[in-house]
C-alpha cells in the first residue's frame, strides 16, 4: 500500500485493484455459468466482465431432472433465455453442450414446451455463433431438420453426439449432416428411425467411428439388404458394419 508522504494517508486503497483483470484473470475460472448469470445482474460493468468470463468457457452442461426441482420453472425460462443469449453472443470457445431434458423423474405438473422451444432456439444461434463444438448432447431436445442444415453449414468438428429422441429429422437432411462430420468418434441415435444410406454416409465418412447406437430394427434392416446381395458385395456390406 502506497502512503502520501504529505498527507499520511494511504494514496491507494482495495478499491484500486484492476478488479476486471482478476475476475477475468484469476477468479472467473472457478465460477460455473449460473454464477455468472447472477453476476451480470449486478450492473453495466458486470454485464460487460461476465461476457468476456462467457467467451472462456469450453462447456456448458444443465439437467432438468436436477434444476427443476430446486427452481420454479418460470425462473428457469429466464434463466435458460439469458443462458442461451449469452452463449450465443460470447461463447466463441464452447466445445461441449450437454442438456438433459428427460422429464420421467420430474414432477408431473411441469410444463417443459417453453423450456424446450427455448432450447431449440438458443442451439440454433450457438451452432451459427459457435464453430468450435465437439460435442453435442442432446438425447431429449427434438432437434429438426432447420437445425441440422444451420449446424451443418457453420461446424463440422463433431466428436459426440447425441441426438437420440429427436423424431422431426428427415433422411435425407440426416445423411447430408453426417456428410459433413468426419472427426465423429461416438454417435447416439438409439430411437431413431435410420435408413441405411445414412449408415452408409456415416461408414464412408466417420473413420474414426468407435461407437454408434441405432435402433435395432435398422440392423435388421442392414443384415436382410446383406443376405440378399451377391457374395463378394455382402462380404464387403458387412465388414462395411
Amino acid at each position: 500500500m502506497a502512503i502520501n508522504p504529505d498527507e499520511g494517508i494511504p494514496s491507494t486503497t482495495i478499491f484500486d485493484l484492476p478488479v476486471e483483470d482478476v475476475l477475468v484473470t484469476y477468479i472467473g475460472k472457478y465460477l460455473c455459468w449460473q454464477d455468472l448469470l447472477n453476476f451480470a445482474k449486478c450492473s453495466r460493468e458486470c454485464r460487460e466482465i461476465a461476457s468476456m468470463l462467457f467467451a472462456k468457457i469450453e462447456k456448458i452442461s444443465w439437467s432438468a431432472k436436477i434444476d427443476l426441482q430446486r427452481t420454479p420453472q418460470h425462473q428457469q425460462l429466464e434463466i435458460l433465455s439469458d443462458l442461451m443469449n449469452y452463449l450465443s453472443n460470447y461463447a466463441k470457445n464452447l466445445k461441449t453442450i450437454e442438456i438433459d431434458w428427460d422429464t420421467r423423474s420430474c414432477p408431473a405438473d411441469i410444463s417443459f414446451a417453453e423450456l424446450k422451444e427455448i432450447t431449440l432456439k438458443g442451439l440454433q444461434l450457438i451452432s451459427m455463433n459457435c464453430k468450435n463444438l465437439e460435442n453435442l448432447i442432446i438425447p431429449y431436445v427434438d432437434v429438426d431438420d432447420d437445425f441440422l442444415v444451420k449446424f451443418k453449414e457453420n461446424n463440422n468438428q463433431l466428436r459426440n453426439l447425441d441426438i437420440s429422441t429427436s423424431n422431426r429429422i428427415s433422411e435425407s437432411i440426416l445423411e447430408e449432416f453426417f456428410r459433413n462430420q468426419p472427426h465423429l468418434i461416438k454417435i447416439y441415435l438409439d430411437l431413431l428411425d435410420i435408413h441405411p444410406t445414412t449408415l452408409l454416409a456415416i461408414a464412408d465418412i466417420c473413420h474414426d467411428i468407435k461407437s454408434l447406437w441405432i435402433p435395432k430394427k435398422a440392423w435388421i434392416n442392414i443384415m436382410s439388404q446383406a443376405t440378399e446381395m451377391p457374395d463378394e458385395e455382402r462380404r464387403y456390406e458387412i465388414q462395411y458394419f
